[in-house]
């Protein structure tokens, strides 16, 4: 996949549904861009009980 995004080419939806299912990328105007994963979800329960400290 790497000698399609390194390309100066428009890429299609069909470019994208080429790529690995394991990566996460998002095609905007014809470019690739590499997407950080998602937080885990213990992440995110730190993150709400964090906010509950802060506000009350």
């Amino acid at each position: 996949m790497k000698s399609t995004l390194d390309s100066n080419r428009s890429l299609t939806y069909a470019d994208y549904l080429d790529w690995p299912e394991d990566e996460r990328w998002e095609l905007i105007e014809g470019r690739a861009f590499d997407m950080t994963p998602a937080p885990s979800p213990q992440h995110q329960r730190m993150l709400v009980d964090l906010v509950r400290q802060i506000v009350d």
